[in-house]
């Protein structure tokens, strides 16, 4: 008999919950895109296509409809991987990459409903030319770049004694660390984070 879960049963629970979270945003991405396609329908059927009254809504709604059936749900499935890989460490930096990702989804979800969107379709990943959709893309972007470093890091501390007895090596390690979170703290404040 095949065991299907999503993760081992040694897996700590906020991996598991991580991983869950992960494959939620995938999810909900390939809904977006679902509801997104519908509306692609609807916005060139006759009689119904007035009702939508922004200026190249199909190209919009189909470059962001891309986007998270492909990009979306690609990268959060992978970072149900790399959560799985890791060990539970860095909560809070785990946190934070989902929420950054959900926020990055979302306000790609809605950028083709605002006006000014001129869709670049020249790439395998369609952009829109719109500050909503490159703040929501980068947002993202910076979530799954952290759900990415967590599972090294974590490995990191797993295999690495940062308190070597070996001074040299110590002292190479914790200033190793502390360039890390130097460069950490100069792009978001996690200590704000519950966790």
């Amino acid at each position: 008999m095949h065991d299907y879960r999503l993760a081992p049963d040694d897996a700590p629970p906020l991996v598991r919950s991580l991983a869950r979270g992960w494959l939620w945003l995938g999810v909900a991405a390939l809904i977006g895109s679902g509801l997104l396609a519908v509306l692609l329908v609807l916005s060139r059927t006759p009689g119904i296509q007035n009702v939508f009254p922004l200026r190249d809504f199909f190209r919009s709604a189909l470059v962001v409809h891309v986007d998270l059936s492909v990009l979306i749900w690609f990268m959060a499935f992978a970072s149900v991987l790399w959560t799985l890989a890791g060990n539970g460490a860095l909560a809070a930096l785990g946190r934070a990459a989902l929420w950054l990702a959900s926020a990055g989804t979302l306000l790609m979800t809605a950028s083709p409903f605002f006006p000014d969107a001129h869709p670049l379709l020249n790439n395998y990943i369609p952009v829109l030319e719109q500050p909503v959709f490159f703040a929501g893309l980068g947002t993202a972007g910076l979530g799954f770049a952290l759900a990415i470093l967590r599972a090294p890091i974590d490995m990191f501390f797993d295999q690495v004694t940062v308190n070597d007895a070996d001074p040299a090596k110590r002292s190479a390690r914790l200033a190793l660390l502390a360039r890390f979170r130097d460069a950490v703290h100069g792009v978001a404040d996690f200590s704000r984070i519950e966790g």
